[in-house]
């Protein structure tokens, strides 16, 4: 199952500002983010839509160790956000196209060409562009 606790964290956040109507909010994800926004309103029911761009649903089987390691960063990053401190992130592709956890192409094609793709967002100065994610985005469990 795909963790929505940040999402629905994020939608308790979004719904509470001044300039938003709580009343209207639409969930958008592409990729993985479309998955994980799908199952965040099959969840929280206080989502009006879904916009789902190229939804990511099936994932590269991860091994052991990689998972491991994944959950291990995972249970750190939790307890220090329950200590106060800022959420973990991480480059959502590394330049050999490969990611935490081995889904979306990870090592492939795929994987290259989403590295290539970001790099020329940081390289070209995209306003507001990170070439990051939260670490808990690969929360699969």
């Amino acid at each position: 199952m795909i963790s929505t606790s940040y999402d629905t964290d994020v939608y308790t956040y979004v719904s509470r500002l001044r300039t938003v109507d709580s009343r209207k909010i639409v969930l958008w994800g592409m990729s993985f983010g479309g998955a994980v926004s799908a199952t965040c309103a099959a969840v929280d029911r206080r989502a009006k839509a879904v916009i789902m761009v190229c939804p990511l649903f099936t994932y590269v089987k991860v091994g052991p160790a990689k998972a491991d390691r994944a959950f291990a960063q995972l249970m750190r990053d939790r307890v220090s956000q329950l200590r106060g401190n800022e959420a973990a992130s991480i480059q959502p592709f590394t330049p050999e196209g490969d990611n935490a956890i081995g889904m979306g192409g990870a090592g492939g094609p795929g994987g290259l060409e989403a590295y290539q793709l970001m790099r020329a967002a940081v390289n070209k100065g995209a306003a507001g562009f990170r070439d990051r994610i939260a670490l808990q985005t690969v929360n699969l469990t």
